[in-house]
């Protein structure tokens, strides 16, 4: 029986080291291949899309004073080239599916750890009156490369405890996409690249319906941004990306239009959105909701180069929307389009 015991036991230990072992081969893969980027300080041989969010808001973190104003958006942003907006050293942190709970979490870590913070520009897309917390559980909690970066302790291990943990093993081929050198300069991609169109999108007159549903939550969280900003003296610049217009007029335009009204009450913003010449030429759109760099470069003359109460350029392109002149740009936003009844938002 004695015998036993100690067989029982020997096996038991056996099992435990073999574990472990296990354990640390896995760990130290994690960290040897470290796919998404996370413990390491160089990227120049990065093969697959890392956590694009976690390394941009860590390279501000390391570098407090390096840059003075940031551009907040989703993968919309990303062919804005942050050198060419004047008078400032801005950092583009384009994030893929950012939401505003996440630009609003970023800029208290900034704040609370003394980042030199003189302006914060937001690019607001359709989406971002339809995301809450995350645009969704089940993408927040699978995927490490949207994986938010951790402030607090239980934050924090939950975060590494993904990376050190997780299959080593990648197979996913569509991961291998990472094309972004400057992400340690100006955070912008169009650092490297220019000039692409839609030109070559056999299917560009189709659209994509977004598979997120409107949230009040939203409003709530712009109205804390602009909060954070007010008491922290940031100036705040919102404007609302352009989309292909066959996405726009598909999308669910009273409710959007009703977002926007709401938005004009907590804060100003220009409005790229709408029909107009530029969203009808898909030679300046990557795909349905992606611009390129030539219409990014029109998005920075018109905030940056304008008087934001002149009438822009092009028409019904960058309108200066404010809480007195918002039902007046609804309006006309609703003139461009076949809608005759039920454009305009609902109380």
């Amino acid at each position: 029986m004695e015998n036993q015991d100690k067989n029982y036991k020997k096996s038991f230990i056996g099992i435990l080291i073999f574990l472990l072992l296990g354990l640390v081969l896995v760990v130290s893969a994690n960290i040897k291949l470290d796919h998404f980027g996370i413990f390491k300080n160089d990227l120049s041989k990065q093969k697959m899309l890392p956590n694009i969010r976690y390394i941009k808001v860590r390279h501000i973190l390391k570098h407090p004073n390096k840059y003075d104003t940031y551009l907040f958006g989703s993968s919309k942003v990303f062919y804005i080239n942050t050198k060419d907006i004047p008078k400032r050293n801005c950092y583009n942190m384009g994030i893929p599916l950012l939401t505003p709970y996440e630009t609003v979490k970023y800029v208290k870590i900034f704040v609370k750890n003394k980042v030199q913070i003189k302006e914060i520009i937001y690019a607001v897309d359709n989406n971002s009156f339809r995301f809450g917390k995350y645009p969704g559980a089940s993408i927040q909690g699978l995927d490490p490369v949207l994986l938010y970066y951790p402030d607090t302790f239980v934050e924090k291990v939950n975060f590494f405890s993904t990376y050190l943990f997780n299959s080593p093993i990648v197979l996913d081929k569509e991961r291998d996409k990472w094309q972004d050198p400057y992400i340690f300069d100006s955070g912008s991609i169009s650092q490297a690249i220019r000039h692409q169109s839609g030109k070559h999108l056999e299917t560009f007159e189709t659209f994509q319906q977004s598979p997120f549903k409107y949230n009040n939550e939203s409003l709530a969280l712009f109205s804390e941004l602009a909060k954070v900003c007010k008491e922290n003296n940031i100036k705040l610049t919102i404007f609302i990306s352009p989309e292909y217009y066959t996405n726009y007029i598909h999308s669910d335009i009273p409710t959007y239009n009703y977002y926007k009204k709401k938005l004009a009450q907590i804060t100003p913003y220009y409005d790229f959105s709408g029909l107009n010449e530029k969203t009808k030429d898909k030679d300046y759109f990557i795909d349905f909701v992606h611009y390129d760099c030539d219409m990014a470069d029109l998005i920075i003359d018109r905030i940056f180069n304008q008087n934001p109460n002149t009438p822009p350029k092009i028409k019904n392109f960058g309108a200066y929307v404010t809480q007195e002149n918002i039902e007046a740009h609804l309006q006309s936003l609703c003139d461009e389009t076949d809608l005759k009844k039920g454009c305009l938002p609902k109380e």
